[in-house]
């Protein structure tokens, strides 16, 4: 059973998953919220999974420890993908 999650902000915690149990939940979660932001520490960048729960750009932004250079910044914000770095 699927139920509707509404919620005006959402904080998610990854994009990759090792297991498919939580992955609609996560995209209904996202797909519903008014405001989403991916966290992700430096560490998740680059990494593979069995299953991908969405991309970066379905995030209103990406909170990250991340120190991106500037090329891939440009790459990001030509997909209009907000990052805050912390």
């Amino acid at each position: 059973m699927i139920i509707k999650y509404l919620t005006s902000r959402a904080f998610v915690v990854s994009i990759l998953t090792p297991t498919t149990e939580k992955v609609e939940l996560k995209r209904l979660i996202v797909k519903n919220s008014q405001v989403s932001y991916l966290l992700a520490d430096s560490s998740k960048f680059y990494k593979q999974a069995v299953t991908r729960i969405n991309s970066m750009s379905d995030y209103t932004g990406v909170i990250t420890t991340k120190k991106f250079s500037k090329e891939e910044l440009k790459r990001l914000a030509k997909k209009n993908i907000n990052v805050i770095e912390v």
